[in-house]
C-alpha cells in the first residue's frame, strides 16, 4: 500500500516585503511593470555571436546595467554577472521591505537563491585559456566567480545576514524552489525573514550551442501555447523577494506586496527532459491544498509555458486535470513570451509580474499567440493584459529532471486579511 504524505503546512503567515528585479524588461520592478503592461518583447540578436557558427541569434538580454552604480571596482573582479544581477535586485527588494532600516537580528536573516547555470562564462574562459590559448594558469577567481552558490554568498556578505542560506539548483524550477522553501523556513519558526528569488547569467556560447543542439530554441521567438511555437528565448537576469513573518511586518508597519500562501514540490521520476502531467497536475493540486485555496479562486494561472510543444501541452493537459475542465480553468498567463527564459531565475522574476499583475488587477499577457496549438485550448490571454478581481493566483515551474514546484500568492489586499 502506498503511503500519502502530508502536505507541510505553513504555520506563520509568510508576506512579501520587497521585490526586486534586474532582466530584459528593466532594471527595477517599476520598468518591469511598465515593459509588461505595455507588452514589450525583449528580444534580439546577440552581438558577440553575430559572425558565430550558430543557426539561431536570438535571445533576451539584459541591457544598460552598470554594477558599478553600487559595487566598488575591487569587489566586481571576484564577481559574475549573475551575482552582479542578484545583488541589484536583492538591494532594490532589500530596500523597499526596510530590513536595514529597522532593528531586526541578522542571525534570523537567510538568503535561499534559486540558479540553474550561474556564470558559467568564467568556466569557459578558463577552458579557453588552457586549450586554446595554451597558458598554463586560468584566473585564480574561476572557481569563486562559478560556483554555484556564489550569488547567495555575495548577498549575505553584502547585507551581513547571517541566518540559514543556502541556493537551490533544481534547473528552470530553481527560484520557485527557492521561494517555497523560504516560505516554508519562516513558517516553522526557523527565519523571521529570508531573501529569495534567483539570478542566471547563461547567455554565454557553450550553454547557448548546447540549447541549440537540443533543438528547443525558437529562431523567431518565444510564444507559447501558439501552433507555429518553436520553442524558448534564452535570457538572463534575476528576481529576488523579501519574505518576512506577517506579525513581523505588521510590527514594523512596512508595506506589505502580497503572501505566500502555498507551496508544493514533486518529482516525476519518469524522464529526464519529457515532463509529466499527472506528476504536475499532483503538485499544483498539493499547493492549493497547503494554501486551502479553492480552484474557483484562482484568478490566474502564471504558466511555465516555455513555447515548446511537448511543454506546453502538458501543462494545459495538468492544468484541465486539476481545474475540472476547459469550461472551468482561469486565464493563463506565459510571460517568457516577453521576458524570455531566464533559467533560474525565470520562477523568481515571473512572481513577481505575477504580484504585480494581481495588485493591478490584471493578467499579465502572453505574446505572440495568434493560432492556439489545437491541443492548447484554454484562455491564454493573448496579447494584452485583462482584468481580475485579484485575490490569489498560482505560480507553475517544471524543470528537466522532472522537478517541479508550485506557489499559490495572496494579494496585498488578502494578506491583510485575518484568516
Amino acid at each position: 500500500m502506498e503511503v500519502k504524505w502530508a502536505q507541510v503546512s505553513i504555520k506563520r503567515r509568510v508576506v512579501i516585503t520587497g521585490t526586486g528585479a534586474v532582466c530584459p524588461l528593466g532594471n527595477d520592478t517599476d520598468a518591469l511593470q511598465t515593459a509588461w503592461l505595455n507588452s514589450t518583447v525583449a528580444f534580439s540578436p546577440v552581438a558577440e555571436f553575430v559572425d558565430s557558427n550558430t543557426s539561431i541569434n536570438l535571445a533576451a538580454q539584459v541591457t544598460d546595467f552598470n554594477a558599478e552604480e553600487f559595487l566598488p571596482p575591487k569587489s566586481l573582479a571576484g564577481m559574475g554577472k549573475a551575482s552582479r544581477f542578484a545583488l541589484a535586485a536583492a538591494k532594490e527588494a532589500i530596500d523597499k521591505s526596510g530590513l536595514l532600516e529597522s532593528n531586526v537580528c541578522k542571525s534570523r536573516i537567510g538568503v535561499i537563491m534559486g540558479v540553474a547555470i550561474g556564470d558559467f562564462s568564467a568556466i569557459e574562459q578558463g577552458y579557453h585559456d588552457l586549450f586554446v590559448a595554451s597558458h598554463p594558469q586560468v584566473n585564480p577567481m574561476t572557481i569563486p566567480i562559478s560556483m554555484i552558490n556564489a550569488a547567495s554568498a555575495q548577498v549575505t556578505m553584502m547585507f551581513g545576514f547571517t541566518g540559514t542560506s543556502y541556493t537551490i539548483s533544481t534547473a528552470c524550477s530553481s527560484s520557485t524552489h527557492a521561494i517555497g522553501e523560504a516560505a516554508r523556513l519562516i513558517s516553522s519558526g526557523g527565519a523571521d525573514a529570508v531573501v529569495c528569488g534567483g539570478t542566471d547569467a547563461s547567455i554565454c556560447w557553450g550553454i547557448w550551442k548546447g540549447w541549440e543542439s537540443l533543438r528547443v530554441m525558437d529562431p523567431n521567438g518565444c510564444t507559447p501555447f501558439d501552433l507555429e511555437r518553436g520553442g524558448m528565448t534564452l535570457g538572463e537576469g534575476a528576481g529576488i523577494l523579501v519574505l518576512e513573518d506577517r506579525d513581523s511586518a505588521l510590527a514594523r508597519g512596512v508595506e506589505i506586496f502580497g503572501e505566500i500562501t502555498g507551496y508544493s514540490a514533486n518529482a516525476d521520476a519518469s524522464h529526464l527532459i519529457l515532463p509529466n502531467n499527472n506528476s504536475i497536475a499532483a503538485c499544483m493540486e498539493k499547493a492549493l491544498s497547503n494554501a486551502v485555496v479553492d480552484t474557483k479562486d484562482v484568478d490566474f494561472i502564471s504558466a511555465h509555458a516555455t513555447g515548446t510543444v511537448q511543454n506546453d501541452r502538458t501543462e494545459t493537459a495538468a492544468i484541465k486535470q486539476v481545474f475540472g475542465g476547459v469550461s472551468l480553468c482561469p486565464p493563463i498567463s506565459a510571460t517568457k513570451s516577453m521576458h524570455g527564459h531566464l533559467m533560474g531565475a525565470a520562477g523568481a522574476v515571473e512572481t513577481i509580474i505575477g504580484l504585480q499583475g494581481l495588485n493591478l488587477r490584471l493578467v499579465p499577457p502572453t505574446m505572440g499567440l495568434n493560432t492556439s496549438d489545437p491541443a492548447c485550448d484554454l484562455d491564454y490571454v493573448p496579447n494584452k493584459a485583462r482584468g481580475i478581481r485579484g485575490n490569489y493566483f498560482l505560480k507553475n515551474s517544471f524543470a528537466f529532471g522532472g522537478f517541479n514546484a508550485c506557489l499559490v500568492v495572496g494579494s496585498a489586499i488578502r494578506a491583510m486579511d485575518w484568516r
